[in-house]
């Protein structure tokens, strides 16, 4: 955890302290970012009024399509996919989102939340509620060149999720069944994004 913390405070204080080669306004139009982020558990995971330590790993790959209704805050929507491990379940977040940016500069540190629900990519769970939310930094490593990083909290909710459950009997068998609980994933997501200016109206 302390190595994903320190690479992204070295890559916010490179973009904190770029110089920038003019103030040119950015913050209009119609975006698009690219994400990938690694998410790991944090907490318990909750199922059937029961917590077990949450040992899980995230990767996400996802795109957001947005618009700037403001200099200040911009609302988008995106879908991306979502592979747990350890429990193993695979995600298709649909949802939408909004930033709010301090500046209107080229470099700015942002807020955002997205909301919506996780479609299943497979057969083990039923889709469910799906929240992320955190702060980021905006910069440009080139004149065009953006990049979007983030660090948040992510939850994840997932109803009638299968889970294997391990009965030992008294001669000392031990039976594994599967049964479907709903259960809540917490983690902590670390994101990294390409920003494309798809349309501006400077």
């Amino acid at each position: 955890m302390k190595n994903y913390l320190t690479l992204l405070f070295i890559i916010l204080s490179l973009g904190a302290f770029a110089q920038e080669k003019e103030e040119i306004k950015k913050n209009t139009g119609i975006f698009n970012l690219t994400e990938i982020g690694y998410l790991p558990g944090v907490g318990n995971i909750t199922h059937d009024n029961i917590d077990t330590e949450n040992e899980a790993n995230t990767y996400r790959l996802r795109t957001i399509f947005g618009y700037f209704i403001t200099p200040h805050f911009s609302l988008g929507a995106g879908i991306g996919l979502d592979g747990y491990h350890n429990p193993t379940y695979n995600t298709m977040p649909l949802f939408i989102e909004g930033r709010a940016y301090l500046w209107n500069k080229r470099h700015s540190p942002f807020f955002y939340a997205d909301i919506g629900k996780a479609i299943k990519a497979g057969m083990e769970f039923e889709e469910g509620l799906f929240f992320n939310t955190g702060i980021g930094y905006k910069f440009f490593l080139s004149e065009k060149f953006c990049i979007h990083t983030s660090i948040g909290y992510n939850l994840q909710h997932m109803k009638e999720a299968m889970i294997w459950y391990t009965e030992i009997e008294e001669d000392g068998t031990i039976n594994l069944e599967k049964q479907s609980t709903d259960i809540n994933m917490n983690s902590i997501s670390f994101d990294i994004a390409i920003h494309f200016n798809i349309l501006s109206f400077d």
